[in-house]
């Protein structure tokens, strides 16, 4: 009888773990896929590709805006991104110290002007040292 009583009891187990809904979902440049009893659901997955490219491969629209509006400019780097089959382009310009990131759609439109802030390093916080408010620069506590 005992038997009999684990028997049923894995079999029934087997049973309710085969009636769970299958999902599979795959992530990167391929399609996602749930499927339920009821429905299918399928999305494409999201891509974002930057790619560098020359100044003589922009369109033309980005080109004669920068020979027009950026000219006492430096181009540093040139980049075409497509991001879920969106085409914009990012120009990244310099002028002696100031670096200003130029944002493009498909078109050659600028979108966006931004100046590039500098990145500065600074060394971690060690025990005894806080940042102070006024200027973020490192200052040592002294009320150990």
């Amino acid at each position: 009888m005992k038997k009999i009583g684990l028997v049923l009891i894995l079999a029934l187990g087997i049973v309710f773990a085969n009636a769970q809904d299958n999902k599979t979902k795959t992530t990167g440049t391929t399609k996602s896929t749930i499927t339920t009893k009821a429905t299918t659901t399928t999305t494409p997955a999201s891509t974002n590709k930057e790619t560098v490219v020359k100044t003589t491969e922009l369109p033309k629209a980005i080109q004669e805006d920068l020979t027009k509006n950026y000219a006492s400019y430096t181009v540093k780097t040139a980049y075409k991104i497509d991001k879920s089959n969106v085409i914009t382009y990012k120009i990244l310009v310099t002028k002696g110290a100031t670096e200003l990131a130029l944002m493009y759609d498909s078109a050659g439109k600028l979108t966006s002007s931004k100046v590039v802030p500098k990145t500065t390093t600074t060394k971690p916080l060690t025990k005894g040292t806080t940042p102070t408010k006024a200027n973020n620069k490192i200052k040592k506590d002294t009320t150990n």
